[in-house]
């Protein structure tokens, strides 16, 4: 009798459905897309708890953190997540949007030189490595990663007008005012 029972404890057991990490995070998915950025922390966290070495639930906490303002609290997550996966460009690209939102110009640089060395082609990390570069007066190389962003991508109304700004700041106005009319045909101004 008693192998019985302790078989049939055993098939409710394995019957009864259990919730994953995945499911976590897909709770957690969708109560960051409804702007409860509290609530969907607590459930990467919980995925978590089930794996550590999660590193999309640690890129996902830090997004979230992110979202709250709590920069310095999703550099440490996202950290973790690059701690796990070292070419996880879009965690080093977040980060170096954290650092800058920080003032971390210089740290927020060595984080986009990161996800360029993992991707080339990242035209958001060269444009907003020039918009650090930029903060920094460092003009001349924010328009070198402009002038990369517009190779890949010369339909970029607000890459234009970064260039005619860090132009603009180096005194070559003629050069600034065309780039700035770029801007204006590109919004059909």
């Amino acid at each position: 009798m008693s192998r019985v029972l302790v078989y049939l404890v055993l098939m409710l057991v394995v019957s009864l459905p259990s919730i994953a990490g995945e499911d976590y995070l897909e709770q957690g998915d969708v109560l960051f897309e409804q702007g409860r950025y509290e609530e969907a922390i607590t459930c990467y966290d919980k995925a978590l708890k089930l794996d550590p070495k999660y590193a999309l639930a640690w890129y996902k906490k830090g997004v979230a953190r992110s979202f709250l303002g709590r920069y310095e609290e999703a550099i440490t997550c996202l950290d973790k997540a690059l701690e796990l996966d070292p070419k996880y460009a879009e965690a080093w690209y977040l980060k170096a949007i954290a650092l800058g939102n920080l003032g971390w110009h210089e740290e927020a640089i060595k984080s986009y030189e990161k996800v360029i060395e993992l991707d080339p082609k990242y035209t958001r990390a060269w444009g907003y490595k020039g918009v650090s570069l930029g903060k920094l007066g460092r003009h001349e190389e924010a328009i070198t990663c402009y002038d990369k962003v517009l190779e890949i991508n010369p339909k970029s109304a607000g890459i234009w007008k970064g260039k005619g700004a860090a132009l603009d700041k180096l005194g070559r106005h003629k050069e600034a005012q065309t780039c700035f009319d770029k801007v204006q045909e590109l919004l059909g101004l």
